[in-house]
C-alpha cells in the first residue's frame, strides 16, 4: 500500500480522499505511519520547486466533481452563517453601529470565532497534540515556527479577519441601500417557477444562485491569481515606483510581510498586509458587479 495521502492507487480510500478533503487528511494525519519529508532543502535552505504530495494527481478526472463535493461543507458552513449570524433587519433600523451585542459585533465575533477555531485547532493539532509527531513528518520544514513567527501571524490573521469582518458589514449596508432586505434562497412569493423540489418553489434567480456557488472555486482562483501576481515584480525585483513596477515596491514593502512567515503553519495563510487582506477579500465584491444571481450568501461564502 502506498503511503500517500489517499493510500494507494485506485481504491475505495483513494477516491474517497478527494471527496473529503481536508476531512479525510485528518484521519490520515491521525493514522499513517510516520513520513519522511518528500523533498529536501535547497543549498539556501528553501523547499520551493519540491514534488507535491502523492495522491494529488491534477489531471485525475474525478478531481473537478470532488472539489465540489468537498466544498460542500463550506457551503453549507456559509448558509449557517447567514442565516444565522446576519441580521438584516436590526442591520437596516440601526445602520452601522458599535453597540455590543448589535449586529455588527455578531459579525466580528463569528469570524473570530471561527478564526480561533479553525486555525488554532489545527495548529494545536499538528504541532502541539498527540498527532503531533506523525504530523510533522508531512512537513516540508520539520522545525517548529518560532514564537515570534507565532505572534506575528497570530497578529496579522486577527487584522485581516476584523478587516473582512469589516468589509461583509459594508457590503451589507451597501446591500440594502440598493435593494432592500435580500431575497429568500428560493423563489419568492409571486416570483415564476420552472420546478418544485420536495414542494419548494425553483425559480431563475434560485439556479443563477447555485450556479454562483458551484464556480466561485474558479473565479475566486482567478482573482487571487491577479491579485497575487501583481503583488510580485512586474519585471524587476531591483525595480521600483520609478520604473512603473508597481509589483516590485508591493512585494518589497507589502507582499514581504507574509513572505516572512517561511515555516508553514495553520496561521500563515491570512498573516498579510491589511492592503493585501483587503485586495484578497475584494473577490466578495465580484458577484455584485452582475445584475442576476446575486445574494448576499455569496460574498459570505
Amino acid at each position: 500500500m502506498s503511503d500517500s495521502p489517499s493510500g494507494g492507487g485506485g481504491g475505495a480510500l483513494s477516491f474517497l480522499s478527494r471527496f473529503g478533503f481536508p476531512f479525510t487528511q485528518s484521519i490520515a494525519i491521525s493514522s499513517a505511519p510516520h513520513r519522511g519529508a518528500p523533498t529536501k532543502p535547497d543549498e539556501a535552505g528553501s523547499y520551493a520547486g519540491g514534488k507535491a504530495l502523492d495522491g494529488f494527481d491534477g489531471a485525475d478526472p474525478t478531481v473537478a466533481f470532488g472539489v465540489q463535493v468537498g466544498l460542500t461543507p463550506r457551503r453549507l458552513l456559509a448558509v449557517l452563517c447567514y442565516v444565522y449570524t446576519v441580521d438584516f433587519e436590526a442591520a437596516a433600523a440601526e445602520g452601522f453601529t458599535l453597540r455590543p451585542g448589535g449586529w455588527c459585533a455578531r459579525i466580528v465575533l463569528r469570524d473570530v470565532a471561527l478564526m480561533l477555531l479553525y486555525a488554532g485547532l489545527w495548529d494545536w493539532v499538528l504541532l502541539h497534540s498527540p498527532f503531533a509527531a506523525t504530523a510533522r513528518g508531512w512537513k516540508y520544514n520539520k522545525d517548529a515556527p518560532s514564537d515570534e513567527q507565532t505572534r506575528r501571524d497570530v497578529f496579522w490573521s486577527t487584522s485581516s479577519t476584523l478587516l473582512s469582518s469589516a468589509q461583509e458589514i459594508a457590503l451589507i449596508l451597501w446591500w440594502l441601500q440598493a435593494w432592500g432586505p435580500p431575497p429568500p434562497f428560493f423563489a419568492a412569493e409571486g416570483e415564476a417557477t420552472l420546478f418544485s423540489v420536495l414542494g419548494v418553489g425553483v425559480g431563475v434567480r434560485t439556479v443563477l444562485l447555485l450556479i454562483w456557488s458551484a464556480t466561485v472555486k474558479y473565479w475566486r482562483l482567478v482573482h487571487f491569481y491577479i491579485i497575487h501576481r501583481g503583488m510580485h515584480p512586474w519585471w524587476d525585483r531591483k525595480n521600483g515606483l520609478a520604473q512603473l513596477d508597481v509589483g516590485a515596491f508591493l512585494y518589497r514593502h507589502v507582499h514581504s510581510l507574509h513572505l516572512k512567515s517561511y515555516n508553514p503553519t495553520a496561521w500563515i495563510g491570512i498573516s498579510v498586509h491589511p492592503l493585501e487582506s483587503t485586495a484578497y477579500f475584494s473577490a466578495a465584491l465580484i458577484p455584485l458587479a452582475f445584475a442576476s444571481g446575486q445574494h448576499p450568501y455569496v460574498c459570505t461564502f
